[in-house]
């Protein structure tokens, strides 16, 4: 179980990012497990579309040690939706590229509201893969930062 402090503790998968979209709009969407202080772990879906602000959707209480599959699809010129364990959960987010095509993300985060309180964390990441043109590709060449995490052929550990 995470300790959270401040802010937030959490793991996710997603598309886009701040600044990502065209002309440098902030614009993603992410589906995981977060923690609280005092609320524990939570399921979510978060977006940011083009012309809405941020939604976030607390899914409900996440169980330590459950494997989740969470997975970004998208389901129609630039409309993206979060799944988890095969249902769509959250509204479609409309995420335009600017001329290509998304990044993939997953990662985990420790965020501290701006405290200096330590939160901890250890998430694991199975079974991490990238679909393109239909072909699935296990994980590739990723950008790791931080010291916490490991990384093996199907996926990562993530800890503070």
């Amino acid at each position: 179980m995470p300790s959270v402090q401040s802010g937030h503790a959490a793991a996710w998968v997603g598309v886009g990012g701040i600044h990502e979209g065209p002309g440098g709009a902030s614009e993603w969407l992410q589906a995981g497990v977060a923690a609280f202080p005092g609320a524990g772990l939570r399921l979510y879906v978060e977006s940011v579309s083009r012309g809405d602000g941020r939604r976030f959707v607390d899914l409900g209480h996440a169980v330590v040690g459950r494997r989740y599959r969470v997975r970004i699809v998208e389901t129609g010129r630039d409309v993206w939706h979060a799944m988890v364990d095969g249902r769509a959960v959250g509204a479609p987010a409309y995420l335009p590229t600017a001329g290509g095509s998304w990044r993939a993300v997953a990662t985990a985060e420790s965020w501290v509201a701006g405290h200096a309180a330590c939160n901890r964390y250890a998430y694991r990441f199975d079974g991490v893969s990238v679909s393109r043109a239909s072909n699935w590709a296990a994980l590739g060449d990723a950008e790791a930062v931080g010291a916490g995490v490991r990384r093996d052929r199907s996926g990562f550990l993530a800890s503070s």
